[in-house]
């Protein structure tokens, strides 16, 4: 078969078929180990059956399916869109995957603390540009604290994008401030990259902590504080065709607040 034709099918492949295929001979092993096919991958649990659950329903990932297909290819992905997780999936591709720069997270039935607890290494840095939570569903539930996700914003210095929505979760301002102002004094100012901001929120935030949240983050361009039920209508049109499944359509409300800044 032609190497046209045969990269040409590898792209239309999921990463599940891509990981069986290597293993039928040593030419195609080749092609699919290459950097190219793993740079930006979607990950949908129904890969593995093939069957379509019912409407609402929502398959999850089970930890050891999914490092048989992504486990030797860890060092070459860059950008995961990944649908039906669990804890020790986040923590597990926050962890190995070392050259990550950009994870959205869709669907869940519930996140804690222990997703984003991470055992870095005291000067372990993250690759991360950017970190999207998108629920699939209202009920999803993110039982994760300020604490928690300072210290994984302190783990990324260039972390450009923050994005938790569609979820029911229960952050509040104070909190979150006083996490991110922990950050601003460290040697590392790893706030200085933040550009965008995105939050559901219980309506905690005042303008008085709106005024610190800029002070804290110098870069910060563009801030969005929305219901727990809305979304991001962006997120779907940046994934590929194959991919349109990872983010659910919410009809989206106003904003709480949404401010944007131009330089």
């Amino acid at each position: 078969m032609p190497t046209e034709i045969v990269w040409k099918v590898l792209t239309l492949l999921d990463p599940y078929d891509v990981s069986n295929t290597r293993l039928t001979c040593k030419r195609l092993r080749t092609y699919c180990d290459h950097p190219s096919i793993w740079k930006d991958i979607s990950l949908n649990p129904q890969c593995l059956t093939k069957v379509h659950t019912a409407s609402g329903a929502l398959t999850l990932w089970n930890l050891l399916e999914l490092k048989e297909i992504i486990q030797p290819h860890l060092s070459l992905i860059k950008t995961i869109k990944i649908l039906g997780v669990r804890d020790n999936i986040i923590r597990y591709l926050i962890l190995h995957c070392n050259k990550l720069e950009n994870l959205t997270i869709s669907g869940w039935s519930t996140l804690s603390d222990h997703a984003l607890r991470v055992p870095f290494q005291p000067d372990q840095q993250l690759c991360l540009r950017r970190l999207r939570l998108v629920g699939r569903q209202k009920s999803n539930f993110t039982s994760l604290d300020a604490t928690t996700f300072g210290k994984l914003i302190a783990k990324c210095p260039y972390l450009e994008e923050l994005s938790v929505v569609s979820c029911q979760i229960h952050i509040q301002a104070d909190s979150f401030l006083k996490s991110f102002d922990f950050i601003h004094r460290l040697p590392e100012g790893n706030l200085l990259s933040l550009k965008s901001l995105t939050m559901a929120t219980k309506r905690t935030w005042s303008s008085q902590h709106i005024t610190k949240l800029f002070q804290l983050c110098s870069s910060l361009c563009v801030l969005a504080l929305v219901p727990d039920s809305d979304n991001i209508p962006e997120i779907a049109d940046e994934l590929p065709p194959q991919a349109a499944s990872l983010v659910p359509i919410v009809k989206s409300h106003e904003p709480i607040l949404e401010k944007s800044v131009q330089f």
